[in-house]
């Protein structure tokens, strides 16, 4: 076939558009997929525009919203309201132990329970069982497929007995019900539907057909004081948040509920975007040259009698076989790709998404769009070049042939990435090398609540090794968990009110952490004088400047007595600025903070998994370290790194192809020009100045391009930290630097053979 005999004479150039258009559409079609299925996200739903999550204000946080809502609140609105047709409650129940087929379980599955009505209220396909039926029972269980087949293999589960182990008690489940996991995107995470009591927990309605989330928020205001909110029973307004929109609310994070920003979404496409457009660059770059070369051959045709419509046609048809090609081999990359990438996104999409209609269609679109942008390419470069030939008649290739401003747009994609890819990195190592006022080291040890005596023992037998240094009794660490605390008092007879972070722990919890006292006391010895006292960190103290705070009681809550200051800790991730916060004593904690002797961390993890086997046998050990707690608080941080980090390499590749091409193009149209400036005198170096001359300007001309956006898109984006690092210059230059060198390795090699050429071959050259 004349097309294949084609793409075979000019292999190089074959192999550059396909390795290119692979790459490029591969990973966008990954990261559109992934697009379309976030926005998606439970669109599959049969009534899903009828449903709304339900949340209301804090009355202790003004402005503040709570996600959970009060039994008998939803119960309420159906009664109520006409505009309400039904409600779904979800609570997360997941376990501490499972045991299924009389083995013990330790997996954790996603465990929500849930109302009567949820497999008919949501559209979750069931296998096995009714969606009216399935939860009828208090003590129903419905499993999914995946965990029916892991717990009871091939055999169905039905009738079958399941125990849910937790902190306070152990209940039994009979199984009801198989479910499948939706291929599409949901936010409620679950792979264990139990059934819910009437008890606080996530709330869902649907509106009767008709009715509107406006005209229903508009009641919910005129029954406030009607309605429960989910603290103490005080009412409060309640607000509708539309199911589609629900998903991209990062404050609704929970356990059984997941959430994306959408602002991590835009990252994506961008990135998409921008290896697409090297891709095609890089592809525009070697259609062009080749249709320079081939421009005599074009004229020819067409003075033959050949349309111009058939010229392009030929020409498009056989750039349609190096595509297709790319295409099909492309999706060989996304199903590999897969895993990874939903490493890297945080996402779960699986290899059957590809399967999908709506994916089908994106793909085919994809497709389509590139054939039809070549079309429309060839025809204008067909154009361009006949109109070229015949007003001067001369052989393009001796005309000198400069880079496209494509070329320059590929370097700055490059350099841009690279840029943010190192304020990032910078961001990161800010991040972990920043001090937080308090001991990484620290190891919490969680004893479950039915267990809580176990918590006075385990802390003596720790005490025991010379690797431990210290324990704490505590009901939780300041980076796990803290309450908030609204107190009111009178200032000047002025009405004002602050809410503090409340911390809890023992005579040594101070001391454990690490937290410095710069003013008064901590807490001693004394079991008789700590009860009802409390130290405040700097923050707190800031508060109140004009007031000495030692000796006093707390503002707003005077039977606690003030007995000293804390330096200001982290207690949050770095995006948020210390908090005004309060540490009171409790020794009746039954989580443990235990401080190991310095380089003893290893030999402390093992002491603890020891002792908990001893004393806590078949529960699993439930600890983490003060560090580990950062690094998750940080932990989207590294994901982004290394998305764009190799993003970066992709399209660093990609240019680099790019660059392979046009200055090979280059090169071969300049051969009997160097030969010539051999034989006149010029020396090799000065040749192989002037060829890569160009290059580096052109390279240098990307940096500068690529560095306006890319301040404005990191400044953007260390905004949202309180404590962050600087745009440093150096980082600019390092830039610079990086890509000059990888430009002109690619370039060089070629330039030297060139310069070094035998100018008598060189002279022969066609």
């Amino acid at each position: 076939m004349q097309i294949i005999r084609n793409l075979r004479r000019d292999i190089a150039n074959t192999g550059i558009t396909v390795v290119s258009l692979t790459i490029g559409i591969g990973v966008f079609t990954l990261i559109t997929l992934f697009l379309v299925r976030e926005f998606s996200t439970d669109r599959f739903h049969s009534d899903n525009k009828r449903i709304f999550a339900l949340k209301c204000e804090d009355p202790w946080i003004p402005g503040s919203m709570i996600y959970y809502c009060k039994a008998g609140s939803a119960e309420y609105m159906k009664e109520n309201f006409t505009q309400v047709e039904d409600f779904c409650r979800i609570i997360n129940s997941n376990a501490q132990k499972i045991v299924a087929a009389d083995e013990d379980r330790t997996d954790h599955p996603g465990t929500i329970s849930a109302s009567e009505n949820f497999f008919s209220f949501f559209s979750y396909k069931l296998l096995t069982g009714s969606p009216d039926q399935v939860l009828k029972e208090p003590n129903s269980i419905v499993l999914s497929s995946e965990l029916a087949e892991k717990y009871f293999g091939k055999v169905d589960p039905s009738g079958k007995i399941i125990k849910l182990v937790y902190s306070d008690r152990t209940v039994e489940k009979v199984v009801t019900g198989i479910f499948v996991k939706p291929v599409e995107n949901t936010q409620i995470l679950f792979d264990i539907v139990c059934r819910a009591g009437n008890s606080d927990g996530r709330c869902y309605i649907k509106l009767s057909p008709g009715s509107t989330g406006n005209e229903v928020e508009k009641l919910l205001v005129s029954y406030k004081d009607a309605i429960p909110v989910i603290n103490t029973g005080k009412p409060g307004p309640y607000f509708l948040e539309p199911l589609s929109s629900a998903y991209f609310d990062t404050k609704r994070v929970l356990v059984i509920e997941a959430s994306r920003d959408k602002g991590d979404l835009l990252i994506a496409l961008t990135i998409g975007l921008i290896v697409l457009g090297v891709a095609l660059f890089n592809y525009m770059a070697v259609l062009s040259n080749k249709l320079k070369r081939k421009s005599k051959e074009i004229l020819l045709r067409r003075i033959h009698g050949s349309s111009l419509k058939n010229i392009v046609l030929r020409i498009t048809t056989e750039s349609g076989f190096v595509i297709l090609f790319s295409f099909l081999l492309s999706l060989l990359i996304i199903t590999d790709a897969l895993p990874f990438f939903n490493n890297l996104t945080g996402s779960n999409l699986p290899a059957g998404y590809l399967l999908t209609p709506v994916s089908v269609v994106i793909l085919l679109s994809v497709l389509a769009l590139i054939l039809a942008f070549t079309l429309l390419f060839v025809n204008i470069q067909v154009r361009t070049e006949l109109k070229r030939l015949n007003r001067n008649g001369k052989d393009p290739l001796s005309r000198p042939v400069t880079i496209p401003v494509f070329n320059i747009f590929q370097l700055a994609c490059s350099a841009g990435l690279i840029l943010c890819s190192a304020v990032i990195l910078k961001q990161i190592r800010y991040i972990d090398n920043k001090s937080i006022g308090l001991d990484k080291s620290i190891i919490e040890v969680k004893i479950p609540g039915q267990l809580r005596e176990k918590a006075a023992v385990f802390r003596n037998e720790l005490l025991k090794y010379n690797s431990i240094e210290s324990v704490s009794v505590t009901n939780a660490s300041p980076l796990l968990e803290h309450f908030l605390l609204a107190l009111k008092y009178n200032q000047d007879g002025i009405e004002k009110q602050y809410i503090p972070s409340g911390f809890s722990g023992d005579e040594n919890y101070l001391e454990v952490l690490g937290l410095e006292v710069i003013k008064g006391s901590g807490f001693s010895d004394d079991l008789t004088f700590n009860p009802g006292k409390c130290v405040v960190n700097e923050s707190f103290a800031k508060l109140f400047p004009e007031t000495d705070l030692i000796g006093k009681g707390m503002p707003g809550n005077e039977k606690t007595t003030i007995i000293g200051i804390v330096r200001d800790f982290n207690f949050s991730n770095l995006r948020t600025a210390i908090e005004p916060a309060f540490i009171s004593y409790d020794s009746k904690g039954f989580h443990l903070l235990v401080k190991p002797r310095k380089d003893n961390e290893k030999e402390t993890v093992n002491i603890i998994s020891k002792i908990w086997d001893d004393l806590i046998p078949g529960y699993q050990l439930n600890s983490e370290s003060v560090k580990e707690r950062f690094e998750w608080y940080h932990r989207d941080n590294k994901n982004f790194i290394r998305l764009i980090g190799i993003s970066a390499l992709i399209s660093i590749i990609l240019s680099l192809i790019g660059l392979f091409a046009v200055s090979f193009h280059k090169i071969r149209s300049r051969t009997k020009e160097i030969g010539i400036r051999k034989i006149n005198g010029a020396y090799s170096f000065e040749i192989l100045a002037l060829i890569i001359r160009d290059f580096l300007i052109w390279t240098v001309i990307a940096c500068l391009i690529s560095i306006p956006p890319s301040w404005f898109a990191m400044n953007k984006w260390l905004s949202n930290y309180a404590y962050r690092t600087s745009f440093s210059w150096w980082l600019i230059a390092g830039t610079l630097l990086i890509v000059i060198i990888i430009s002109l390795g690619t370039v060089l090699w070629q330039s030297r053979r060139a310069a070094t050429r035998n100018p008598v071959e060189a002279l022969r050259y066609e």
